[in-house]
């Protein structure tokens, strides 16, 4: 019997649309998780490359395998970002319950965009059984408005100031050094 929402495959190509839309805002110059066939950019890592190995600079597209690696880069956008002060968005499955959204992304992210509706990767004939968000590691906000305008509704709007809200909350508590349990 075939699982359905089950694939031995880890890496889809980035839906050329998304990338699209998103590259007009950032103009990303490395593509940090990449197949030949399929890189988004001129400069780009391959399996074989080990991107995890590598140094990210500049402004950063990152689609990460999606298994138990993409822990690993997740964590190395974070790092990447305060080594270099590279920009690094990243494409991931939203799963904001998750030790790695908890721990790691919502407190240091500069932003958190969820795509409205289910993303098809590359050939797929179907759309992916789960929600995806982009994970932005930047040290300044950048203004998404073009890429909500043409892909979110204003509920999902009004959620992402929301979890602005959450994210200042989170940076000041860290800076202050005080706990959930001191509020």
């Amino acid at each position: 019997m075939k699982v359905h929402y089950s694939s031995e495959k880890h890496t889809w190509e980035t839906p050329q649309g998304l990338f699209d839309k998103l590259n007009n805002i950032f103009n990303f110059n490395l593509d940090s998780c990449a197949e030949v066939e399929t890189a988004k950019c001129s400069e780009f890592y391959t399996v074989e490359d080990d991107a995890l190995q590598q140094d990210w600079r500049g402004v950063v597209w990152c689609n990460p395998p999606y298994g138990k690696e993409q822990v690993n880069f997740v964590k190395k956008a974070l790092e990447e970002h305060l080594k270099h002060k590279s920009t690094v968005v990243i494409l991931i499955p939203a799963r904001p319950d998750t030790k790695l959204w908890q721990d790691v992304i919502f407190p240091n992210a500069s932003q958190v965009c969820f795509v409205r509706g289910r993303l098809r990767f590359g050939n797929s004939k179907d759309n992916a059984p789960f929600p995806c968000a982009l994970v932005v590691f930047s040290k300044e906000k950048v203004d998404l408005s073009d890429f909500y305008a043409e892909t979110e509704s204003s509920e999902t709007r009004a959620y992402e100031h929301a979890l602005d809200i959450e994210f200042i909350v989170h940076r000041e508590m860290k800076r202050l050094g005080l706990s959930k349990s001191e509020l």
